[in-house]
């Protein structure tokens, strides 16, 4: 029973992981064509919002300021954790067509990564080292 549940948690990492992978190449893509800039965090704002269902749930943004061809824009990126700070400075990748539109890649597809990469050492330990049932 403990290799089996081990055995889920490799696939529910491998599976998630694929989903998290196909959705970041999406981006990767845009990047490709996206113009890059060096942006600079204005501040970090905690909202909260509403799902669906009516639940709660805190979302962390940071807002950027950055500048495309001599004029100024500013705009929001969700993130998975509130590490950033005003001041922090990070590589922008913009529309061309529309500098307002940032295509950084989404923080919490790293969150993801890191998500699955725990359920993946937590299926092989207990796949490796539980007793057979």
């Amino acid at each position: 029973m403990k290799k089996l549940t081990g055995l889920l948690f490799i696939i529910a990492a491998i599976l998630i992981g694929i989903q998290a992978g196909i959705k970041g190449a999406g981006y990767k893509e845009l990047q490709k064509s996206a113009g890059k800039t060096m942006g600079t965090v204005e501040r970090v704002t905690m909202d909260k919002e509403y799902s669906g269902t009516g639940r709660s749930h805190i979302v962390n943004r940071a807002i950027i300021n950055y500048e495309v061809a001599g004029k100024s824009y500013t705009s929001a990126i969700v993130l998975a954790h509130s590490a950033m700070q005003k001041g922090d400075t990070m590589l922008i990748y913009y529309d061309k067509n529309d500098p307002n539109k940032i295509l950084n890649t989404p923080e919490s597809l790293k969150s993801v990564y890191i998500l699955c990469s725990i359920f993946l050492v937590a299926g092989l330990a207990v796949v490796v080292w539980a007793p057979n049932d």
